[in-house]
């Protein structure tokens, strides 16, 4: 953070510097993200170790299930997040005829864990568990240590999954 430079203290505000792939300061606002920290306890369960990511309409907490003992993602939406998530994944669960080969993407839909609201400044925020990716596929890829056929089998089981949502008539809002 810096200030502004000038001879009257009115001048003097400061100004916020954004750093790059952190999502913006002004987005916790009423309606907007619930603030999370290191260290808090969520749901009197899930304790956060570290911040995994982050959305248009969410950010995303590695924590430590302190009932079950082992770590999971928490996903904490904003107060105006369009879509349920966890109704779509839970739909998307359930055995449905679809036809081969999109039929074999069903099992790269997770399904989620457990949900509950976080009551705080800015509103009442949808929330839920995820079992935790075996890796982050970005930082992985940029390693010389991953094999072409490694990449390959992933490419193809995100076609798989996203031909499965569109045979069950859903469209993925966009991947990075």
């Amino acid at each position: 953070m810096s200030t502004a430079k000038g001879n009257n203290a009115e001048n003097r505000r400061p100004i916020y510097n954004p750093i790059s792939n952190v999502e913006s300061l002004e987005n916790y606002v009423p309606g907007g993200y619930h603030p999370v920290m290191v260290g808090d306890v969520l749901h009197d369960r899930y304790r956060v170790v570290d911040k995994l990511g982050f959305g248009g309409y969410s950010t995303v907490w590695l924590a430590q299930d302190t009932q079950l003992k082992c770590y999971v993602a928490v996903k904490v939406g904003t107060v105006n997040s369009p879509v349920r998530e966890t109704t779509v994944l839970r739909e998307l669960s359930t055995a449905v005829s679809v036809p081969a080969p999109a039929s074999q993407g069903r099992r790269s839909i997770p399904s989620p864990l457990d949900e509950f609201e976080l009551r705080g400044p800015n509103g009442i925020h949808p929330c839920y568990t995820m079992a935790l990716a075996e890796c982050d596929l970005r930082t992985v890829s940029y390693s010389q240590l991953f094999p072409i056929e490694v990449a390959r089998a992933l490419s193809g089981g995100v076609v798989l999954a996203v031909a499965y949502l569109h045979a069950r008539g859903y469209a993925h809002g966009g991947m990075p």
